[in-house]
């Protein structure tokens, strides 16, 4: 997949790091992805839709969870290398599946790790995002 910066460039991930409030009862403490830090990080393969390295057994979940404007969104190449990031702000727009006004993140999440609400490939909406950033 390619995004238009000052230059085209092949995107594969996004990274998604974003706090886990301590009122939020959505995701357990052991949730896969949770750290002792009280952040959520993941990285998700927007092709396929599936988090990396999604570990056996967990039962699916919907994870509904307030970041407003505390989250870290970064776009990774094949090798996992940063391409651009988008450092405390609102949930990307058009990329990872949101709620109220970007301020909410909303993941349905399988039994395999795949994000089944995760817009397809082709649905992925970069130009609205970086316009957006540039405002």
């Amino acid at each position: 997949m390619q995004i238009r910066l000052c230059y085209s460039v092949e995107v594969k991930y996004i990274r998604i790091q974003v706090p886990v409030s301590s009122g939020d009862t959505n995701m357990p403490l052991d949730y896969p992805f949770r750290t002792a830090h009280g952040l959520w990080d993941i990285t998700v393969d927007l092709a396929t839709r599936y988090i990396r390295n999604w570990p056996p057994g967990w039962s699916p979940r919907d994870i509904t969870m307030w970041v407003g404007y505390r989250g870290v969104y970064t776009l990774l190449d094949d090798k996992l290398r940063p391409v651009f990031t988008w450092a405390d702000d609102l949930v990307p727009r058009g990329v990872v599946p949101e709620l109220c006004n970007r301020t909410y993140i909303d993941l349905h999440i399988s039994l395999n790790g795949r994000i089944t609400n995760w817009p397809r490939e082709e649905d992925l909406d970069f130009d609205v995002l970086l316009s957006e950033e540039a405002d």
